[in-house]
């Protein structure tokens, strides 16, 4: 007792010599503390430094971006933000934000949120200073080196971009498209074969399963020159479908965590915490080696760089080493399946759910058939963009729909900018997408943006359906940073898309609860169970029709 008596006189003589601000008397009466007392007292001064810091960077990041509405919370910390990415519904989150605090809001002490279609594409122009943030290290599919996907220099960038483009364009892959009929006819036959029902047998077929394995094996066979053989087995052949849906939510609350950004930005980090938490790297990164370094070893014994046409050959030819092929493996399983698979589950989707839509979708492909402007079978890529009402029907379900929903956030050049209204943002402030609130801009599509209607790119002039196509194309992103496989993934829906409602009719199950849906920037759909039936009105086939073995 005596002992803590006289450690209570001490420590009240010494906050009686800190009240007084006299710091030699303060120094002094530390030395009289017990141990405890004095672990207290520093925990204590701690504790208050850390308040007061906290406070004013609260205050002085609150004054930065003041003149911008938002969530009443986001102005001062990241609870808000953090809160939306750890859910399975942030688009929807993001969508209110805007409709409430205007096309451009505050997510966060220092960012913001547009639905500005033209302010996205200002911040993607080529001659824009604009850059991509930190928030593209979630993109990491290696603990150390940059890929396109991630790489935030916007030099490095563009010099990769313009290595790769030649490879994902087609024009040095020979047969991009042939490949893509491939796995076209291998869907049609597992369609017919295994899942067409009659007026006595139902075969239901799991929709959204169905359209990430054509995706996965069409990928595989123009990148790799053959498929994983996912249609053939409808298995998950390489163990690849549930990378996606084990790392999804990490890959949100880094891509919007300062703290984790940090943190990732250093070497040790990332080749430790972050290689366990995202464990389907390690199963790409396996996969990547064994496919690419099957494809060097032959080259090294044959010299044969003609045999393939492929896109990881392209890569080859143009000075890709073979790490840097591994490399691009994961960007194509991953950016080049699922969101396609997305895109054709909406489309199918929306357009079995609009009858006057339905209609009109197959009457044109019969038409078209009929009248010699659909040749073959596969479908052209060249027949199916001339086709209006299959255009208007995929843009249409894309902008209902859009497959991406990552906020996507540039850094603001250090001079910073003025936004459309005049107010000013700083520079370094984080910009973000908000890609479906966009989609649903009266201004560009009228003001039924909520109703699925094909019609609105028929009945539109010229400009204005330019207009509202370059729109939804942000579906894609914007100008120097838009999806590289752009091209490639229209492709694949168009020619599929005609392909399935040229042959099938098809019906939900279970109109009350058609999908399951998750999100984490790319959406998960289960559970889409769908009637298949074959059509009995179909016009005739046309004169030449590709086989699976071309």
């Amino acid at each position: 007792m005596p002992s803590t008596h006289l450690g209570d006189q001490s420590l009240d003589s010494l906050l009686s010599a800190m009240v007084a601000r006299d710091l030699p008397l303060a120094l002094h009466q530390v030395k009289g503390l017990p141990p405890a007392y004095l672990i207290l007292a520093v925990l204590a001064i701690v504790a208050g430094a850390l308040v007061l810091y906290n406070t004013i960077w609260a205050i002085t990041s609150w004054r930065r971006l003041r003149h911008f509405d938002g969530p009443p919370l986001a102005g001062f910390s990241y609870l808000y933000i953090s809160y939306v990415s750890l859910t399975t519904y942030a688009w929807k989150i993001h969508m209110k934000t805007n409709q409430t605090y205007g096309s451009v809001a505050r997510i966060g002490p220092n960012e913001l949120l547009t639905s500005d279609p033209e302010l996205i594409k200002k911040m993607g122009s080529t001659r824009s200073s604009f850059s991509r943030s930190k928030w593209y290290n979630f993109a990491r599919v290696d603990p150390v080196e940059d890929t396109i996907l991630n790489v935030t220099s916007t030099e490095i960038h563009d010099k990769w971009r313009n290595q790769l483009l030649v490879g994902y364009s087609g024009r040095e892959n020979r047969s991009v498209e042939e490949d893509i009929d491939w796995a076209i006819n291998w869907l049609v036959k597992v369609l017919r074969e295994r899942y067409v029902s009659t007026d006595n047998v139902v075969r239901p077929l799991e929709l959204a399963r169905m359209s990430q394995q054509f995706t996965v094996d069409s990928m595989t066979k123009i990148c790799f020159g053959k498929p994983f053989g996912y249609l053939e087995a409808e298995a998950d052949v390489k163990g690849v479908l549930g990378i996606p849906e084990r790392t999804g939510r990490w890959s949100r609350i880094t891509a919007n965590s300062p703290l984790l950004q940090y943190c990732l930005s250093f070497a040790v980090f990332r080749r430790t915490i972050a290689r366990r938490l995202v464990s389907g790297m390690a199963q790409y990164n396996s996969l990547a080696k064994e496919i690419v370094g099957s494809r060097f070893k032959e080259l090294d014994a044959t010299g044969d760089k003609d045999k393939y046409g492929d896109m990881m050959q392209s890569f080859i030819n143009r000075g890709h080493t073979q790490r840097m092929c591994e490399l691009q493996v994961p960007v194509l399983l991953t950016a080049g399946t699922e969101t396609t698979a997305t895109a054709i589950r909406s489309i199918i989707f929306h357009v079995i759910a609009a009858p006057d839509a339905y209609r009109k979708l197959q009457n044109e492909i019969d038409t078209a058939v009929a009248d010699g402007r659909i040749t073959t079978s596969p479908i052209s890529f060249k027949e199916a963009k001339d086709l209006p009402y299959v255009a208007a029907s995929i843009y249409e379900a894309l902008r209902m729909h859009p497959s991406f929903t990552g906020e996507l956030m540039k850094t603001v050049p250090p001079e910073g900018y003025t936004i459309s209204d005049g107010r000013f943002v700083p520079g370094g402030t984080r910009i973000g997408h908000n890609t479906w609130e966009v989609m649903r801009n009266k201004e560009v599509f009228g003001q039924d943006v909520y109703h699925f209607r094909p019609d609105r790119f028929i009945e539109a002039d010229a400009a204005t359906r330019s207009h509202m196509r370059s729109t939804v194309d942000l579906v894609f992103g914007a100008g120097r940073w838009q999806c590289l496989g752009r091209q490639l993934s229209l492709m694949e829906i168009h020619k599929c898309i005609v392909e399935v409602f040229r042959n099938f009719d098809l019906q939900i199950m279970n109109p009350y609860e058609p999908c399951r849906t998750m999100n984490n920037m790319t959406f998960r759909q289960f559970d889409m169970w769908t009637r298949v039936r074959e059509r009995e009105n179909k016009a005739s086939p046309p004169t030449e029709t590709k086989t699976i073995s071309e």
